[in-house]
């Protein structure tokens, strides 16, 4: 698995790979991806742990498009269908993931813990 990070010019169909600033977030695959005006949210994925096997990862981070930088975005407690709270602040790390863009908000759905668990719940984020 690979760290990097690359942008396609859709004028040349030139790739150029960037360097942005910032916490560079794990190395990982099978993230999640949805973009919000000039942000690109990212959340989970997985990366092969010590013991060889994938690790689920349970962050998400906003590369910041317009300043080439990567950020730590700050989120707020869970709120469940009935209208209360969580502690929780993400949901569970999985891979496999769909993120769906819907203007001011990404809908995340499903995804898998490796081999273990199938999710089929969904989470919606509201983008301020």
């Amino acid at each position: 698995m690979l760290g990097d990070l690359w942008k396609l010019d859709l004028q040349s169909m030139q790739w150029q790979q960037l360097q942005p600033g910032g916490p560079s977030p794990h190395v990982r695959c099978s993230t999640a991806a949805g973009v919000v005006g000039s942000n690109v949210f990212y959340f989970g994925g997985a990366f092969y742990g010590s013991s060889g096997g994938l690790e689920m990862l349970q962050d998400a981070f906003v590369y910041d498009t317009v300043n080439n930088t990567w950020v730590v975005p700050n989120v707020h407690p869970i709120v469940l269908a009935d209208g209360s709270t969580t502690s929780a602040t993400l949901p569970a790390g999985r891979n496999a993931a769909v993120m769906v863009p819907l203007g001011q908000q990404l809908l995340l759905h499903a995804g898998w813990r490796a081999f273990v668990e199938t999710y089929n719940d969904s989470y919606l984020v509201t983008v301020d």
